[in-house]
């Protein structure tokens, strides 16, 4: 019975996105309605911090942004022979 909602669920989502291909393309109130919501849904507002403050300034929410992944993306300056050691020894 599951298998037959998603089934129907994942059919009418096809069914939309035909339609929705169809229809933005022309210059018509619906494609501005869905252009906006589109815009709406990946705007960000506000970004929180690791240390809970909230930020909901343009500037602000940039510089969290950029903070976080440059942590990210930072190398690590741990030691990698502890993470080495870890991982099991095999032969191919």
């Amino acid at each position: 019975m599951t298998s037959l909602l998603a089934r129907k669920d994942d059919f009418w989502k096809q069914r939309a996105k035909v339609n929705l291909l169809k229809d933005s393309d022309t210059n018509s109130k619906f494609s501005h309605v869905m252009a906006s919501a589109r815009t709406k849904r990946n705007h960000i507002a506000r970004l929180r911090r690791n240390d809970g403050k909230m930020f909901d300034d343009h500037t602000d929410v940039f510089g969290v942004a950029n903070q976080y992944f440059d942590e990210l993306f930072t190398k690590n300056k741990g030691n990698i022979h502890e993470i080495i050691e870890l991982v099991q020894r095999a032969v191919t």
